[in-house]
């Protein structure tokens, strides 16, 4: 099993071989088992730990007392000399400032949850500070350095939006330098599994530099898949450079820092894949002189350019600005001119406008005494509108109400002939089923709906049916309320069941339900005939269909 940690400054190179590995067949590093953490999210609680380590280990105790700058009498040079050995050695790495038995077992988890990953690692700037402490969890782990030439500091600032400071170019170059120089000593200290790469060799040479390194890392992994090929990539990046004439300029800050040059060229002595100019590499050559001197003779023809461009535009602005002036001279006479006849338009106005109140006064009496005209004549349009409306709507009424009656009496003597032939047919059935339980159409006769139903029927025939019809109706159903069975037994068991079923979709039945529905309710007393001769309509349309 074979695992990666690249590091480098400049962590989207790291990224780029990290994504290169990939496509030569390392597996991506899975989070640890437990807390579910990346390598990159382990690495940043490791420098958390080590910075806390370090703030809370800062004083020198003797004796235990903590060490000004200037010691006090009581302490001995020579016991000050001992303190400052041990914290020495206390600092030395930064795997040792980390309380192992409290943080091994989250790297430890990662490794674990990676156990069946025969090729995989992870890309990660930060992990220049415990490169150690991963040493010491698992030493056949390999790390891959890549490493840039000090113009590539230049070469991000002036990508940035806003301009760099003095400080911050400062800055950056001495963080370069702290980075790198950081790697070097770890290397003096643990020379073997470590591969060091150009990323300037690396991006122009993409495809050798890739199969150079991994038949480094991974020889047998390559043994056990013969057949496999090294992958191509069509995309092709290019190494960012700053342009001759910031070079030149970047090449002389840089010489004036002599840490930097001599920590570039340490890392291109021991890289396994340096990168070399043609030209050499402390010096500039003449090519790169001459490309500068062209690219500044280029800006500055822009800028004469632009200047003369400016002189001209500043020529042609004097030019507007006299016809300006000579414009708005005019306008100031035009002005005056304007305000003379506004105030000419006003007295006018002031005059029209004393006729004009005097004539809305009176046209507004004229409206008023119309409107009031306009009103009377429409309210005596609709009153003569709404008079012959009902007159219309009361002989519509009349004529529909006879209509109603005619077909109403017509409809219950057909009922009530088809009720006499169902009943009759029913009795013969009956009589030919004596063995079976029979008897249900009888029951629902017998009912309070169905007779109350029988009742109205009948008594619609005559007029004077009709006038004693209520007290009938109410004295009928005060007797059979009190005769009315409540314990019948299930009309289901019955052979006649669905006779009976067909007698409760008679008129009779719907009639006396419905009256036994509102009859109680004082409110839909009121309203009891007209739902009586809705359902009488609504059985005669159904039969018709």
């Amino acid at each position: 099993m074979k695992k990666i940690l690249i590091i480098g400054h400049n962590q989207a190179n790291n990224e780029h071989l990290e994504s290169l590995f990939q496509k030569f067949g390392m597996n991506k590093a899975l989070p640890s088992r437990r807390e579910g953490l990346t390598p990159i999210q382990i690495g940043e609680l490791l420098n958390k730990v080590i910075k806390l380590q370090v703030s809370q280990e800062k004083s020198i105790n003797v004796d235990g007392v903590s060490l000004p700058k200037k010691l006090p009498t009581n302490i001995s040079k020579r016991r000050f000399k001992k303190a400052l050995s041990k914290r020495d050695k206390n600092f030395s790495t930064a795997s040792q400032m980390i309380p192992k038995s409290t943080w091994d077992y989250i790297p430890m988890d990662l490794l674990i949850a990676n156990v069946d990953n025969e090729f995989w690692g992870w890309a990660d700037k930060n992990a220049i500070d415990h490169l150690e402490y991963w040493k010491e969890i698992d030493p056949s782990i390999l790390f891959v350095f890549a490493y840039d030439h000090p113009e590539s500091i230049f070469f991000e600032l002036n990508n940035r939006k806003e301009i760099a400071s003095k400080e911050e170019i400062v800055e950056s170059i001495k963080d370069w330098n702290e980075y790198n120089s950081k790697f070097l000593l770890f290397l003096e200290k643990n020379p073997d599994n470590i591969i060091i790469v150009n990323n300037e060799r690396l991006h122009q040479q993409e495809q050798i530099s890739i199969k150079s390194i991994c038949s480094r890392v991974i020889p047998d992994y390559i043994g056990k898949n013969n057949g496999m090929s090294i992958p191509s990539y069509s995309e092709q990046r290019e190494y960012r450079k700053l342009p001759s004439s910031l070079s030149v300029i970047v090449s002389n800050i840089i010489s004036s820092f002599p840490g930097i040059a001599s920590t570039y060229n340490k890392l291109q002595d021991i890289s396994h894949l340096p990168f070399y100019n043609s030209s050499s590499e402390n010096t500039i050559s003449i090519d790169e002189h001459i490309d500068a001197w062209i690219d500044a003779n280029l800006r500055e023809r822009e800028l004469n350019s632009v200047l003369s461009l400016n002189e001209t535009l500043n020529f042609q602005n004097k030019k507007y600005d006299a016809k300006l002036n000579l414009s708005n001279k005019e306008k100031e006479l035009l002005i005056s001119q304007v305000y003379n006849l506004q105030e000419e338009i006003e007295k006018v106005y002031l005059d029209n406008s004393k006729l004009k109140k005097i004539n809305l006064d009176f046209s507004k009496k004229d409206k008023a005494y119309i409107d009031e005209l306009s009103k009377k004549d429409k309210e005596i349009n609709n009153l003569n509108k709404l008079n012959l409306k009902l007159e219309q709507d009361y002989s519509e009424l009349e004529k529909a109400k006879e209509r109603i009656s005619d077909d109403n009496k017509l409809l219950l003597e057909e009922l009530y002939v088809i009720q006499e032939k169902m009943e009759h047919n029913l009795y013969s059935d009956t009589k030919r089923n004596t063995t079976c339980l029979v008897g249900a159409s009888n029951i629902i006769r017998n009912q309070i709906k169905y007779k109350l139903g029988a009742l109205m029927i009948k008594q619609s025939k005559s007029f004077l049916g009709m006038l004693t019809l209520p007290l009938q109706l109410s004295s009928t159903y005060k007797r059979e309320i009190k005769l009315e069975i409540n314990n019948i037994n299930n009309l289901e068991e019955y052979v006649d069941f669905y006779d009976a079923e067909k007698l409760k979709k008679h008129l009779s039945y719907r009639l006396g339900d419905v009256f036994v529905q509102n009859f109680n309710n004082p409110f839909k007393c009121f309203i009891l005939p007209f739902k009586l001769i809705h359902t009488s309509f609504d059985f005669k349309r159904k039969i018709k269909k």
